[in-house]
């Protein structure tokens, strides 16, 4: 895409030089007495003729390369937002694994399943995140990515000591938990910052939040993620009427 905005540039400057050429060339060469007698004697509304047609033809390839342009920018911004809209999927189909691995993960049993970050992933590169998005969405999506790497090697190591010994030890289940609640809690912040962007109700903020201190307190510093997560689950309980 931006490939293609450059093209169009490109293209635009390259336009505009062509018609500046002409109007110069054609300037320099009434600029000469006898040519410019001629062309009064023979064309008296030449000059107001080439002037408004000058006019005209400059004024539309503007138009045009500004409502391509204005196209283009609109269209990045829809992919933008569907890919917030795809984040938004992933994290709640995340939560809902999560809950699957804590009953899964027992002195006796585990869980097979990783969390899934390839959204999230992709989110992190997308040009789209620095031109639309802002500080907050790129630091809150960046380490909930990180998390969920985290868990999910946790996972495979828990998964191979299983196998092999038949059992899961204290620490390999405290390990597994405290990645789970690191994970979760980072999702449920992902999950905030997109509710900042109003992506539930597809129509995503494209500048800069107003809410950074606010994102920046969630994913930075030491945090009992046991107890934010109790917090959050309070908070997101319906109040009584």
């Amino acid at each position: 895409m931006e490939l293609f905005t450059t093209g169009n540039q490109e293209m635009r400057h390259y336009w505009i030089l062509i018609i500046v050429g002409t109007v110069v060339a054609t300037g320099v060469l009434l600029w000469k007495q006898p040519t410019c007698d001629y062309f009064r004697r023979e064309y008296p509304m030449l000059f107001w003729t080439g002037l408004i047609a000058f006019v005209a033809t400059f004024s539309g390839v503007t138009l045009a390369f500004q409502m391509e342009t204005g196209r283009q920018l609109q269209s990045e911004k829809d992919a933008f937002r569907h890919k917030l809209v795809g984040l938004l999927y992933e994290t709640s189909n995340n939560l809902r694994n999560i809950r699957e691995m804590r009953e899964g993960f027992t002195p006796t049993g585990v869980n097979i399943k990783h969390l899934t970050a390839d959204v999230g992933k992709q989110v992190l590169v997308d040009s789209g995140t620095y031109q639309h998005g802002a500080r907050g969405l790129f630091e809150a999506v960046w380490i909930m990515v990180d998390s969920i790497d985290t868990y999910n090697r946790y996972s495979d190591f828990a998964r191979l000591h299983f196998e092999q010994s038949g059992q899961n030890t204290e620490k390999t289940l405290k390990d597994v938990n405290g990645a789970l609640d690191q994970t979760e809690y980072r999702i449920r912040v992902a999950q905030k910052v997109l509710d900042i962007y109003n992506v539930e109700r597809f129509q995503t903020i494209l500048w800069k939040e107003p809410q950074y201190e606010q994102i920046q307190s969630w994913v930075s510093g030491k945090k009992n993620f046991s107890a934010e997560l109790e917090q959050m689950r309070k908070e997101e309980k319906p109040k009584a009427p």
